[in-house]
């Protein structure tokens, strides 16, 4: 009998737990400095917008750090969780703007290489958006991670 490998997806819990994972293991101290699940609040042309964040940190500015997950199974998903973030970092991107805010999302891309073009196009759109934002695929995980580890320490 051949058993199937089990696919293990990079979901939004997987990228925030290795974000997490990668910074406390080497500064416990730091995870005081973060704030969780934190929610921003406002009214874009009198229609309340709340959009929640799993994490925030401080360093002159405030990063609100969001996991996104692009391992999904179907080209229209992808489009659809890209065309609902790039509206809200669009709605929200006059409220950062004034508040000093950043957005980091957390991406990670589809296992299966059929879907890496709508995982491109699913980026281009959120880096279209005007609103302060920093797209860190896994890739540059490590790094980003790195970077808010000294930026914690620094200030």
């Amino acid at each position: 009998i051949t058993k199937k490998p089990e696919i293990i997806r990079h979901n939004e819990h997987f990228l925030i737990k290795r974000f997490t994972s990668y910074i406390f293991e080497k500064h416990k101290d730091l995870e005081k400095r973060f704030i969780k699940n934190q929610v921003i609040k406002t009214k874009v042309n009198n229609t309340n917008i709340e959009l929640k964040f799993e994490l925030a940190w401080e360093n002159g500015s405030t990063n609100f750090v969001k996991p996104l997950s692009f391992d999904l199974t179907e080209e229209k998903a992808i489009q659809d969780k890209s065309a609902i973030n790039y509206g809200y970092l669009n709605l929200l991107s006059d409220y950062a703007i004034e508040n000093n805010y950043r957005f980091d999302f957390i991406v990670s891309k589809p296992q299966n290489r059929e879907l890496y073009k709508s995982y491109e196009n699913a980026l281009g759109l959120l880096e279209f958006s005007k609103a302060p934002k920093r797209i860190v695929t896994e890739r540059e995980l490590d790094d980003y991670s790195e970077e808010t580890i000294e930026r914690l320490l620094n200030h």
